[in-house]
């Protein structure tokens, strides 16, 4: 059932190839990679500084330079920006491996589609294999449903949302939908 709807999606490559850079250019459209980049090396940079600065705090505690509460603040205060700035962090790493997965995606799917549409019928597991993760599929079957998730297009899906599995029960194909009895 999965293979029969991924074919689908398959024969129709621009369609999909176009939903994959759509989501791409909206990716890179919310920040410069270039910045991104350049934020991610100051940041990293900034996280390696933490730790001389609480060597500092502690030697001034020992120096007897500052009281111990003002030492203790100072070093809450850099705990909360520490935090803070790992939050940052991760979420541009997050964002640069979103986008450089999108583009990947993209190359990926181009190149199967050049390689297994031709004759789609009669492609290895392999090819199989590939399509299902390059189409980041997420397939989920209990007894009432199917439900897949990915890059699919939905109107692929929606075409024929209860696929018979038996001569008894029908299973249906997309986000949960009650099959009819």
């Amino acid at each position: 059932m999965v293979w029969e709807k991924v074919k689908s999606v398959l024969s129709n490559p621009e369609l999909l190839l176009s939903e994959v850079k759509k989501q791409t250019e909206a990716e890179q459209s919310q920040v410069s990679v270039g910045t991104l980049e350049k934020e991610i090396r100051s940041l990293t940079r900034k996280m390696k500084g933490y730790a001389g600065q609480e060597r500092r705090l502690m030697n001034v505690l020992r120096m007897e330079v500052a009281t111990p509460d003002i030492v203790l603040d100072e070093l809450n205060q850099m705990k909360k920006e520490r935090e803070a700035d790992e939050k940052i962090l991760d979420s541009l790493t997050q964002t640069k491996e979103n986008i450089d997965k999108m583009v990947d995606v993209e190359i990926n799917l181009k190149e199967l589609c050049a390689r297994i549409i031709p004759d789609i019928d009669r492609c290895t597991n392999q090819d199989k294999k590939d399509a299902y993760t390059y189409l980041d599929l997420k397939v989920v079957a209990t007894p009432d449903c199917v439900d897949i998730k990915g890059y699919l297009d939905p109107s692929a899906i929606k075409a024929e949302s209860c696929v018979p599995m038996t001569e008894q029960s029908s299973r249906c194909l997309f986000s949960g939908k009650k099959a009819s009895q």
